[in-house]
């Protein structure tokens, strides 16, 4: 039997341009009346940010669900995963955002999520990520990243809190350091090229 390509479902809401490439569309309810190409396999969920309506990303989850069901592999890439929860617990009536973190790996689906506020983040999205990419943080979120044993030390924290942010034109940004629960931090300090 043919392998089914894989799809990335990302939600890109927050800016007025896309800060991703692909087929993009303004919400689930649109890819539905008007279905995607065979490529590329990216289609970029834009809510209306000229209105401030946001992408429901529990919505974008159902459908992730869905195309898994039809054995299609799916990479579900949130942009502000905080938006899905409260206090650091998920929303009422989000369910599948939480199982494609608990469940997920094992059926084709796999999460990739970003946050300005990783405390607002509940704790299994966390402990479910096999890394962390961690740019410029203080106060709560690094608080919350040294309680879940992933800055395991002082001259950590401090590189944490001291790399290059948004004081950089944005052609300069995107220092990071990379890190695993429980593991000594590598050293190194990363960098993405710029969007």
């Amino acid at each position: 039997m043919a392998r089914v390509p894989g799809v990335a479902l990302v939600i890109d809401d927050k800016e007025l341009r896309p800060r991703f490439d692909g087929q993009c569309y303004r919400d689930v309810a649109e890819l539905q009346l008007r279905p995607p190409l065979p490529e590329p396999r990216v289609i970029v969920f834009r809510g209306d940010a000229r209105n401030a309506i946001q992408v429901d990303a529990e919505s974008v989850a159902v459908l992730g669900w869905a195309m898994q069901a039809r054995r299609r592999p799916v990479l579900l890439v949130y942009d502000e995963l905080a938006r899905a929860a409260d206090d650091g617990e998920w929303r009422d009536g989000v369910e599948k955002i939480p199982a494609a973190f608990g469940q997920g790996r094992a059926v084709g689906i796999s999460s990739l999520w970003g946050t300005q506020s990783p405390q607002d983040v509940p704790r299994a999205a966390i402990e479910q990520s096999s890394y962390l990419l961690v740019f410029r943080l203080d106060g709560l979120g690094l608080n919350l990243l040294k309680r879940r044993n992933y800055v395991l030390d002082d001259r950590l924290a401090q590189v944490i809190r001291s790399l290059p942010g948004d004081e950089l034109p944005p052609a300069e940004r995107g220092h990071f350091v990379l890190l695993r629960r429980g593991r000594a931090w590598d050293g190194l300090i990363y960098r993405y090229g710029a969007l």
